[in-house]
């Protein structure tokens, strides 16, 4: 079996080798599984579950779909923690990239609470 490698057009950064894809993987899934599990506020957990969203865009496991996946690990997790999901709009979706181009964990963290807080008034409109 060959293994290729997967690249990001354009991107200034060069994703991990396909041999190396397994165990980086296992070792994202294990570390936020720590780090959530070990969060004590919504902020740590906010900022465990985006850092590992900028882990988990440069090891870049699949051909394509990377993005959508990271984006909706991203929601399985703060969901799972009972904070509300999140969808960025087309029109922050610079923002949304220059964070994870600059690996900047904190300012993506606090663009997600964000994203997540209009998120939750969205959905508090459709309940009442």
């Amino acid at each position: 079996m060959i293994l290729l490698d997967n690249v990001i057009l354009g991107a200034e950064f060069h994703t991990v080798s396909a041999a190396e894809t397994p165990f980086l993987i296992q070792q994202w899934v294990d570390n936020l599984n720590y780090r959530l599990s070990s969060a004590q506020t919504d902020e740590a957990c906010y900022l465990a579950v985006n850092e590992s969203h900028i882990t988990f865009e440069r090891i870049h496991p699949f051909s394509d779909g990377n993005g959508r996946t990271g984006r909706l690990l991203i929601n399985y997790s703060l969901m799972q923690h009972d904070l509300p999901p999140v969808v960025t709009s087309s029109y922050k979706r610079t923002l949304y990239i220059s964070y994870l181009a600059k690996e900047d964990g904190l300012g993506l963290s606090q663009f997600i609470q964000q994203e997540s807080q209009v998120e939750l008034d969205r959905i508090r409109r459709f309940q009442n």
